[in-house]
């Protein structure tokens, strides 16, 4: 996987072939290289609304949204380099996630 808690990471988005993308860029060396591109056009019934965040391993957490009327949003894992999606079993509304970075600490507040 890419080092990207080491380093400053970009998230792009763009449209594609009438669908979201989202280019994943990280600064190397004074400037951004393109990692990789997140889409869904494997899977016609489903479309990614945003990148959420990135776990430890560097794969990103993206809401998705399935094509059928009254569905629900679904947080999934994206894997760069088989390009393959993983709902990991979260659902909710529309909008509704937000990921955050948790570092334990025996620091006392």
């Amino acid at each position: 996987m890419y080092k990207l808690r080491d380093s400053l990471a970009v998230v792009k988005d763009g449209v594609g072939a009438s669908k979201r993308v989202y280019d994943v860029l990280m600064m190397q060396d004074d400037s951004f290289i393109k990692l990789y591109t997140i889409n869904s056009s494997h899977s016609p019934n489903i479309s990614i609304l945003r990148v959420c965040g990135f776990r430890k391993t560097g794969q990103p957490l993206i809401e998705l949204l399935e094509a059928h009327p009254g569905s629900t949003s679904i947080l999934a894992a994206y894997d760069p380099y088989s390009k393959s999606i993983t709902n990991i079993r979260i659902n909710g509304n529309y909008s509704s996630y937000t990921v955050y970075s948790y570092m334990e600490t025996l620091l006392l507040l």
